[in-house]
């Protein structure tokens, strides 16, 4: 009998089954003439593609490159080819303001070299000036007269014009010659008479010659400072002609230098005492005509005394 029940409910069962998967049958037949589908395997399965090939498509290992990829790849490459122009002018744009700024700083180095070279010559200038000042305003001092200062030691800063046998007369002729260049001293000292005592002239005479001398010496430069050197007594021929070199010292310190203005100098000094010459200051071979190489000395260093106060 239990085997009739279970075998009953397994025909039950089975029938059951049947009518079940009829009825599913006709559903889904139902479905697809209405445009339903129920084909969820298919739709899964083409979805689970889609997200595989997407995935595929991301990956960095992937050659192939999506659609906005690739349209953000050429928006780029279009943004580097409008860019690159721009860049250029900018650089081109900086080139020329740099060159621009050059150009004016070099302009204005030049023009600063200028003014730096201007006040570098006009301090020279002012230099050079306060140097040729100082060198006017030294004593520039000669000497000239007779063949008794031919032997005169040198002395510096002074130059020496002797010319021998020469009377006042003569030297002034040789001034007018322009022989010494009395335009470069401002001092100058004569030393000359000696002859004219020798051959004679009177005292009248030696001062007319003597008037023209200094007029002849003023004309060539007017601001010299004229020193007029005594007449010395010679052994040679002290005798006769004491009695006029005394006269013409005494008339020229006297009288002649302040009507002429110059200074007079007491040079025979050194070469007298007590009235007497000192004949050891003359020399022996042409009887005491001219001094010897003591004698030139104590009258060099006569002249140098009186140079040393000149101012």
């Amino acid at each position: 009998m239990l085997t009739l029940i279970c075998q009953g409910s397994s025909f039950a069962l089975h029938k059951m089954a049947t009518g079940l998967r009829k009825g599913a049958k006709l559903n889904y037949k139902l479905m697809n003439e209405q445009g339903i589908s129920l084909d969820t395997k298919d739709n899964s399965d083409n979805n689970d593609d889609q997200v595989a090939e997407d995935t595929r498509k991301d990956s960095v290992f992937s050659p192939v490159k999506s659609k906005a990829q690739k349209s953000n790849a050429s928006s780029a490459e279009d943004d580097g080819k409008h860019s690159l122009p721009e860049e250029v002018d900018s650089d081109d744009q900086e080139i020329e303001k740099l060159q621009r700024e050059l150009e004016t700083l070099e302009k204005d180095e030049a023009k600063l070299k200028k003014i730096k070279q201007k006040e570098e010559l006009r301090q020279k200038v002012v230099r050079k000036r306060d140097e040729v000042k100082a060198l006017r305003d030294v004593r520039r001092v000669c000497i000239m007269g007779d063949s008794i200062i031919k032997h005169l030691p040198s002395i510096q800063g002074v130059s020496i014009f002797a010319f021998p046998g020469a009377t006042i007369g003569k030297l002034s002729f040789l001034v007018d010659s322009r022989a010494v260049p009395l335009a470069d001293f401002n001092f100058v000292i004569i030393h000359v008479g000696t002859n004219n005592i020798a051959n004679g002239h009177s005292l009248q005479h030696m001062s007319s010659d003597f008037a023209n001398l200094v007029a002849s010496i003023r004309k060539f430069n007017k601001d010299i400072a004229i020193i007029v050197s005594s007449i010395l007594p010679r052994p040679v021929d002290h005798s006769h002609t004491k009695s006029t070199v005394q006269q013409f010292n005494f008339h020229s310190q006297d009288y002649l230098a302040s009507e002429l203005n110059f200074k007079f100098i007491r040079s025979y000094r050194p070469f007298c005492f007590r009235g007497d010459i000192k004949r050891f200051l003359f020399a022996k071979r042409d009887g005491g005509l001219h001094l010897n190489s003591e004698g030139s000395n104590r009258l060099r260093f006569f002249f140098l005394r009186v140079i040393s106060t000149l101012t």
